[in-house]
């Protein structure tokens, strides 16, 4: 699936399509703009290792074959797919790309009968929303609704959290950066509400 125009490609994949969908590219961008992060792959490798055993779908962005911006989701359950990375490189921000790539991808996984997204992201940038209209953001107080601690709930199981992980919408200490310090995260869910065609 891809669409050009004002010489941007947008294309879709699957991990579980025949070819691994992440290229050296793809770990290249991650790590131009991650790299203060230490979750962050060190090498492409380590990249492949990571993502290749996750089922997960990937929108990524060209400007004449140069990859410029991903968002890759990963499937948590048949009606849930999170969030794992959203990159545009820095030249191209705020231009679109990110909440574009949001909207592509939507498409796709409401197409699978995906009803919810969610996501981790720094408690500085709660209010910014690069997810698009078709996302409705389903709680933005600082207590969790009984909904989104399902949703949570559903995230610790596959990644084998402990119980606190549930409680709170802030994820106290979640990232980890190369100089030593921590950051903390915050919660996000969003229901599918609109099918918008490309």
């Amino acid at each position: 699936m891809s669409t050009t125009g004002d010489n941007l490609k947008y294309e879709i994949a699957k991990n579980s399509d025949a070819d691994f969908p992440l290229t050296e590219s793809h770990f290249d961008l991650e790590r131009k703009c991650f790299k203060h992060i230490k979750q962050c792959p060190a090498s492409f490798e380590e990249s492949v290792s990571f993502y290749r055993p996750k089922d997960f779908i990937v929108c990524s962005c060209f400007m004449r074959n140069t990859l410029i911006g991903f968002k890759l989701l990963e499937k948590i359950k048949d009606n849930q797919y999170h969030s794992l990375i959203t990159v545009v490189d820095a030249p191209f921000r705020k231009l679109g790309i990110a909440k574009e790539m949001s909207r592509r991808i939507r498409n796709k996984i409401a197409g699978l009968k995906t009803k919810y997204l969610t996501k981790f992201c720094l408690p500085e940038t709660w209010t910014i929303d690069i997810e698009d209209e078709g996302y409705e953001l389903l709680c933005s107080s600082d207590h969790l609704t009984d909904q989104e601690k399902t949703l949570l709930s559903n995230i610790a199981r596959k990644r084998g959290k402990p119980d606190e992980f549930l409680h709170s919408r802030i994820q106290l200490r979640y990232y980890e950066y190369t100089d030593g310090r921590f950051g903390d995260a915050m919660f996000k869910c969003y229901k599918i509400s609109k099918f918008v065609n490309n």
